[in-house]
């Protein structure tokens, strides 16, 4: 046949898939319509002829062979024949390996060995004659793995395949491969040839060895100066590279069995990485040869060896791998029951078939006249038993090997499994099991040897031999992580008699071609494997005709003869040979509690059965006993299932499940209602033997002792698990971690608690020390804790605690003005002042808190002068709110008044001071001197910095009670909260450095935050808007996506990478220098007009912010704008001025009366659109005459932004309220954006259930400049 593009072309279709010729012929014809059908097809034929693909006599479909793969190879590379597609091939064609092959090595001179896959998975598609004349195109890795190929087939096979004088003619090869074929061409020589011809790298100390052994010393010690020589001879280490070092392994086997095992992992590694031609064929030299193999492999070899080609290498292996076994073993009884004499009568034809012949004449103790055999003498049966009894001695294992079994049975995952410092195991790490041979010695045992012989490297499913194996092997798990049982059975022929006769049935039903798999439980799985000498019996029981009486008798005799067959009868004149028992187990719950997760099932139990609690209702009805041959379970499928649908009533569990898995709330409500359950039906429960017990418990069990013990009191108290069972509460509260809802009482109990509880349990640990004791100071917070809860106490306690139940309420006449939920504040208010608290009211912006304080001072003006310190921007707005809702009030703003020392003095009750921070500084000595009934610090986050001058003058007043006011009470870090209840409850929180040793890590870690919410959560009263005011109408919040120009771009990007190398530099690490960098990119997006005066160019932001106002204004919505930076907004303007828009304006600059009639103009004329800056508007503003807001920049605060935009969205709106954000794309304020919600969540961790927090520091901002 003479190649041509035609035969390349179907070669090429037929890599990617196999198929029918009529199909092929069309794809042809597509790529060239010149193609008739006869060419075709005469093309087809040839191929088919040569053997370089085939046809499928039942489909007719053709076939790529392994040879037409390498003849379509040589066409790409030598012929210059077009490729194809490789990668494509390797995706849905029938071969695996063979495009991974053939696109590495198309490459030709530059090929390089694909990294993913073992070079010995690739040896076994090598060994082609059209192969050969590849060699001098490829790259020398390809020709290495070429030539170990290549010898270790010829070795393995036992005749001459390969003139390596050829190869060796090779332009271009280097010395280390010329080396490696002249030692082929030397073994070829030696053990096929009978020369011993000069060779380099040739063992010939070895060689002499086999013929002239020494009797002056052990074969062992003679073996083992044989490598050595070799390696100081050729300066090289391991073992030559061909296949004597088997025959030598396979010799130091037969001199010592346990000698050799440390041999063998050495050659393993050897092979793995130096030889990997030989890997596949030799595992029955390292791994040993079992009972199967031997039936299956060596038999028909060793009987009829006329019949069969003797590979005589690979048979050296098998007889060395029944070598490694005990004299005692199996396979010597069965090798010495095989016919042999016609195998070992033959006449040796070279070295390799005389050594072979010579090991099993050894084998089968026959005399051998090879010289080495005769100096063969194993050692004493005593030495190999104390050498089997030191190996016993337990020892501390490292590392492990586990099966993990699919439940398909179509995968086997091997894992190594380390011991942790604990002492357990961990999770594992995979292993391919063509790696397992380059682990430790110590870790593979016999059952994972015996895997590894009968797993094939590519399978669709596993032998029947693996799962034997696996039904015997210690360590196997399913995917759960759970120990697996593998139950292997044979199915059982059930013979009853019916109106027509006798029916046959095989129970379960099994698969003819191979196994069924049934889970019977997670742990336990019974696979139904049909012996090949039963398959022959399917079809004639299936047609069992009506057999008269005479006929039982030779049908018993002809079923007890049939081998392998397990069988029961009802009929009464056949007596089978096994025996069938009701199943009798219990319906229950079977319940596993594993990380907080409790998984429920439904089983049935039987007490008398070995097998372990079983799915009820589901699975087979016959079941096989493993502790009595031949004895099975029945079981009543129907009835279980009508116990399952009882049981799951009672339950309320959904639908026909084999597992429920319950957490969190529902785990609780499960746990509640189980054991009124069990009493009323009783239930039968049980655990499972890894999971842990768990008793469910509320806040009713939980009993506290509480006495007086100087300025502390001392708590101490118990949990009541059951009748028997106390648990201490210094042990609790040390066990109890924050955040989770079980306690772990022993290795085999645990607590679960009610969300109630844990909470209780939680603050109570913050509020307690080391010793549990309780300052006095914190005693109320306690009292608000144990309100549900039993608690004993001495008269100091009760007395105390008394006082602080009586709640006050205010009349009618001071409440009448407010919300319920106002209400509710001011009475909370009122009750902390009547106790000498102080307190800190959080609500939501816009839900009056300013109201809810007016009504305190109200109920309060007798007892004296009050003071409020609030913003300069909302004097006024006291002032107007006081007017309109406490006109008994006298209001004195000292912002008006010229000589405010003068208005200081004097004061008397009814008298309420108006002071903005601004003043504070001045007016130190005057408001200290002065004794307040009443002091409230509106928008109190003024004075979060507790080392600035105004935070010092509000901690220093003399005050009966002290008020924060604030929507937002910490913003940026732990440090504000301080300062703020510094100023409400001196001492509360102890001392700044205090603080930060008890709540430092607050921020970050879980347990800390509980226990401070647990110290501040009764002076801070917060109400969400979604929580009180259902009538508000809904705020939509947008994010506005601005792109840039391509000059603005440049700009950002040269004004982003200038401050990236100012940092690098080491000159803008100082965190000023950092933030002057963000906002020169931050201002960049704004507009580049605001960094280069004479900038003319596009302004990306300005025009989208235009457009949506434009938008806005001409759907009748009413606009509020706000920036932090105030030349942004006077940029805006002057486009509003050219657009002639008429606006509002508002920023720090404008004074009181500027302010209110910019204020006053925008609510009482129809002014469309109002800007402000962030920081003059953000708060103390009601304009909810607007129900459109834009945030033309982010500010780092959301807070701010949100106490802006919540101007319109409050009390007094009747529209629905929608916020944008204008964001550029791809720069800094998407990364600030992004960190809002981190922002959010250290108020909301204090203030609710958060419980992690990231502030802005200097990684943050290295983040935002895109450098981590």
């Amino acid at each position: 046949m003479q190649y041509n593009q035609i035969h390349h072309a179907i070669l090429s279709q037929l890599l990617m898939t196999s198929t029918k010729p009529k199909f092929l012929e069309t794809e042809l014809k597509k790529k060239d319509n010149v193609l008739t059908s006869n060419i075709i097809s005469l093309c087809i034929t040839e191929l088919v002829e040569a053997k370089l693909i085939r046809r499928n006599k039942s489909t007719t479909a053709l076939q790529l062979e392994t040879n037409g793969f390498w003849v379509l190879v040589t066409g790409c590379l030598v012929h210059q024949f077009p490729s194809p597609n490789w990668f494509l091939a390797g995706r849905i064609g029938a071969f695996n390996i063979l495009p991974i092959i053939g696109e590495s090595i198309s490459h030709g001179k530059d090929a390089t060995l694909p990294n993913y896959s073992p070079s010995h998975t690739l040896t076994p598609f090598m060994n082609s004659p059209y192969a050969l004349p590849l060699f001098p195109y490829v790259s020398e890795p390809w020709q290495a793995l070429m030539v170990s190929s290549w010898s270790a087939e010829e070795q393995l096979s036992g005749k001459v395949l390969i003139q390596w004088d050829q190869l060796l003619s090779t332009p271009s090869i280097s010395s280390e491969l010329k080396n490696r074929i002249e030692y082929a061409r030397w073994e070829q020589d030696l053990l096929l040839n009978d020369k011993n011809e000069i060779c380099e790298w040739a063992w010939y100390e070895f060689a002499l060895l086999l013929h002239t052994p020494s009797s002056q010393s052990a074969i062992t010690t003679q073996l083992d100066e044989t490598l050595k020589s070799w390696q100081r001879r050729t300066k090289k280490k391991g073992f030559p590279p061909g296949i004597l070092p088997l025959i030598w392994l396979g010799l130091y086997i037969l001199a010592d069995r346990n000698a050799a095992e440390a041999k063998t992992k050495q050659i393993v590694r050897w092979l793995s990485n130096a030889h990997p031609g030989l890997v596949a064929d030799t595992t029955p030299l390292m791994n040993g040869m079992y009972y199967t193999a031997v039936n299956e492999t060596l038999k028909p070899r060793l009987e009829y060896p006329d019949e069969h080609v003797q590979p005589w290498g690979y048979l050296w292996c098998c007889l060395g791998g029944i070598a490694r076994q005990d004299k005692d073993a199996h396979v010597f009884g069965l090798i010495k029951s095989f016919n042999s004499k016609t195998f070992l009568a033959q006449a040796p034809e070279h070295l390799l078939m005389e050594l072979s012949l010579s090991m099993l004449r050894h084998l089968l103790d026959l005399p051998v006249c090879f010289p080495i055999f005769d100096q063969i003498v194993p050692p004493p049966a005593w030495e190999n038993w104390l050498k089997a009894l030191n190996q016993a001695v337990p020892s501390l294992q490292q590392e492990r090997v586990i099966w993990i079994l699919k439940p398909d049975l179509e995968r086997l995952e091997c894992k190594v499994q380390k011991m942790s410092a604990k002492g357990g195991w961990t999770q594992g790490r995979s292993i391919d099991h063509w790696h397992i041979h380059r682990l430790d010695d110590a870790i593979l045992d016999k059952f994972d040897q015996e895997i590894l012989y009968y797993l094939p490297e590519y399978h669709y499913s596993l032998p029947v031999e693996v799962l034997e194996v696996l039904s015997r092997h210690p360590r196997l798990f399913n995917e759960a992580g759970e120990p697996l049982q593998l139950q292997l059975i044979s199915p059982l022929l059930e013979i009853s008699k019916t109106e027509q006769g006798i029916t046959c049935q095989l129970t379960p039903e099994p698969e003819t071609d191979g196994y069924k798999i049934y889970q019977l439980a997670s742990d336990l799985w019974q696979v139904v494997t049909m012996p090949p000498k039963l398959v022959p019996l399917l079809e004639p029981l299936k047609k069992t005709p009506k057999l008269p009486p005479e006929a039982f008798a030779p049908l018993q005799q002809t079923l007890d003869q049939i081998p392998h067959l397990v069988w029961h009868s009802e009929v009464p004149e056949l007596s089978g040979n096994a025996k069938l028992t009701p199943w009798s187990g219990t319906s229950g719950l079977r319940m596993n509690w594993q990380d907080n997760n409790l998984r429920v099932q439904l089983v049935t139990e039987d007490e008398q059965s070995a097998l372990p609690a079983l799915p009820l209702g589901m699975g087979v009805s016959l079941l096989r006993d493993w502790q009595q041959e031949n004895h099975f379970w029945k079981r009543d499928l129907p009835t279980e299932k009508q116990d399952a649908k009882q049981i799951r009533s009672w339950l309320k569990l959904d639908g026909r499940s084999k597992e429920w898995q319950f957490e969190g709330q529902a785990l609780l409500d499960f746990m509640q209602q189980l054991p009124a359950i069990i009493e009323q039906h009783q239930l039968h429960v049980s655990w499972h033997e890894q999971s842990r017990r768990v008793s469910t418990l509320d806040d009713d069990a939980l009993s506290l002792r509480i006495s007086r013990d100087q300025n502390w009191f001392q708590v101490e108290g118990e949990l009541q698990v059951d009748k028997q069972q106390l648990v201490n509460l210094r042990m609790l509260l040390r066990q109890l971690k924050p955040g989770e809802k079980t306690v772990v009482l022993d290795d085999k109990t645990s607590l679960l608690l009610t969300d109630k509880l844990a909470t209780r349990l939680e603050t109570l640990a913050a509020l307690l020390d080391e010793e549990q004791k309780i300052s006095s100071q914190l005693a109320y917070p306690l009292t608000r804790l144990l309100e549900s809860i039993s608690t004993q106490g001495d008269d100091e306690w009760r007395k105390l605690k008394n006082e602080w139940q009586q709640v006050v309420t205010m009349p009618d006449s001071l409440l009448s003005p407010l919300r319920d939920y106002q209400k509710e504040g001011a009475n909370w208010l009122a009750t902390l002042a009547q106790h000498g608290f102080g307190a800190c009211l959080a609500d939501d912006m816009g839900l009056g808190k300013t109201l809810q304080a007016l009504t305190l001072l109200r109920q309060r003006h007798s007892l004296g002068p009050a003071l409020v310190i609030v913003p300069k921007s909302l004097v006024l707005n006291w002032q107007q709110e006081a007017a309109r809702f406490a006109p008994e009030l006298n209001m004195i703003a000292l912002d008006q008044h010229h000589d405010r020392q003068t208005a200081l003095q004097d004061l008397k009750s009814g008298d309420v001071v108006l002071v903005n921070y601004g003043l504070l500084g001045n007016l130190n000595e005057p408001l200290q001197a002065q004794h307040w009934a009443s002091v409230v610090a509106d928008e109190s986050q003024q004075i979060k910095n507790a080392a600035t001058q105004r935070a010092k003058v509000l901690f220093t007043l003399n005050a009966d009670f002290r008020l924060a006011l604030s929507g937002t009470p910490v913003e940026n870090h732990l440090g504000e909260l301080w300062s703020l209840f510094n100023f409400i409850n001196p001492g509360l929180l102890g001392n700044q450095t205090q603080f930060k040793q008890r709540f430092g890590k607050a921020a970050r870690d879980p347990k800390h935050l509980a226990q401070l919410r647990g110290v501040i959560s009764p002076f801070v009263l917060r109400r969400l808007k979604q929580q009180v005011l259902t009538e508000l109408p809904e705020k939509t919040e947008i994010v506005h996506h601005v792109s840039l120009s391509d000059e603005e771009r440049a700009l950002y990007e040269a004004t982003r990478l200038e401050a990236i190398q100012e940092m690098q530099s080491g000159e803008g690490h100082a965190l000023i220098k950092l933030l002057a960098s963000l906002t020169r990119l931050r201002r960049v997006c704004c507009s580049p007009a605001l960094l280069m005066n004479d900038w003319k160019k596009s302004q990306s932001k300005l025009d989208a912010a235009m457009e949506l106002i434009t938008e806005a204004i001409e759907n009748n919505h009413r606009i509020l704008v706000f920036s932090q930076f105030v030349d942004l907004l006077t940029l805006l303007r002057q486009r509003l001025e050219i657009a002639k828009l008429d606006h509002c304006y508002l920023d720090g600059s404008c004074s009181s009366k500027q302010r209110q009639s910019a204020v006053s103009r925008f609510q009482q004329e129809n002014i469309p659109l109002f800007l402000i800056s962030l920081k003059a508007g953000g708060t103390g503003l009601n304009l909810t005459q607007a129900d459109t807001v834009i945030h033309l920049d982010p500010w780092w605060n959301p807070a701010v932004e949100d106490q802006a935009s919540d101007r319109a969205h409050r009390m007094g709106q009747t529209q629905p309220v929608t916020v944008y954000r204008l964001v550029c794309e791809h720069t800094v304020e998407e990364k600030i954006v992004a960190l809002h919600a981190e922002k959010r969540a250290l108020a909301d961790g204090l203030l609710s259930e958060q419980a992690e927090v990231t502030g802005l520091d200097v990684e943050v901002i290295k983040g935002l400049l895109g450098t981590s």
